[in-house]
């Protein structure tokens, strides 16, 4: 997803729409496939549920057409997470916390995602 992100901004830059559509056709492939979609087991921004809900809202944002996305938030909300586990920003719960909720900002730019 972050690739396809990544992709799709660098067309979108460039007006190259050919590679936007290629780009928006791999994310949409990638959140559609439960086989990848399983390999996701935190919430983290980094690597987990957060990160995926917050490139799903900015490549939907940005596409040609609308983005069929399965139920990422349902899939962010029933994410375990660990009574112990980290509280920072990327790999913790306060990253996590803040994809909860629609941007009203766009601190993701520090993710790259904007």
């Amino acid at each position: 997803p972050g690739i396809a992100r990544a992709q799709q901004l660098a067309a979108r830059a460039t007006g190259d729409l050919t590679r936007q559509r290629k780009a928006e056709a791999a994310f949409v492939g990638c959140v559609n496939d439960p086989a990848q979609l399983s390999r996701i087991t935190d919430r983290g921004l980094c690597h987990g549920t957060a990160g995926l809900l917050m490139t799903a809202r900015r490549m939907a944002e940005d596409a040609l057409k609308e983005i069929p996305v399965p139920m990422l938030s349902e899939l962010h909300r029933n994410t375990i997470v660990p009574a112990d586990g980290p509280t920072g920003f990327l790999i913790g719960t306060a990253g996590a916390d803040l994809a909860r909720h629609p941007a009203v900002t766009r601190w993701d730019a520090s993710l790259l995602l904007v």
